[in-house]
């Protein structure tokens, strides 16, 4: 191999590199400065405004899928070993919703019809994976109802699936102007 074709590859990896660390950093930084906001009631702000979700949907969408699936299954563990929070088993779910969410995206992000709603939509087929997890294996959150935990955190979340459709029409733009450009 000679050193033309070496450089491109390397620098190519290096991008992607760079690019899932700030994914990363960014799935870590959002809900951090979302959870300064002061909450009214009993809902975390979190689960009404899925902050957790928007860096990985924003990288899937402008880069490849594997940066934001990496980056939405290491936010939860690194935000667990770093506060404690979230408690180890929604931990879990989260890191499969979040995974879930990245990989339904990439599916509708390539359907012309579906990828202006792509996000939210991720969201409501990761809900499906974990309530559907959750009934598979009751042990992992004992005294959670699946259908019951899926349509709470729906309704809850109305909110953040308005900012998931928001900053989807954006990203898409973005995409559209790159294309262009």
């Amino acid at each position: 191999m000679s050193n033309s074709t070496v450089t491109p590859l390397l620098s190519s990896r290096g991008r992607t590199v760079r690019v899932t660390v700030l994914a990363l950093a960014a799935t870590l930084l959002i809900p951090f400065l979302v959870h300064l906001i002061p909450a009214a009631g009993p809902v975390p702000i979190g689960a009404r405004l899925l902050p957790m979700f928007y860096a990985p949907f924003v990288a899937a969408a402008l880069f490849r899928y594997p940066v934001g699936l990496v980056a939405g299954v290491l936010a939860p563990v690194i935000n667990h070993l770093l506060t404690q929070r979230p408690a180890l088993p929604l931990m879990g779910i989260l890191s499969v919703e979040l995974a879930a969410s990245v990989l339904v995206a990439a599916a509708l992000l390539r359907v012309p019809y579906l990828r202006w709603v792509a996000a939210p939509l991720s969201y409501l087929g990761a809900k499906v994976v974990s309530s559907s997890l959750l009934a598979v294996l009751p042990g992992w959150m004992p005294g959670t109802a699946p259908l019951d935990f899926a349509l709470s955190s729906v309704a809850n979340a109305w909110p953040g699936l308005v900012i998931l459709l928001i900053l989807n029409a954006a990203v898409l733009r973005i995409k559209a102007q790159r294309a262009e450009g």
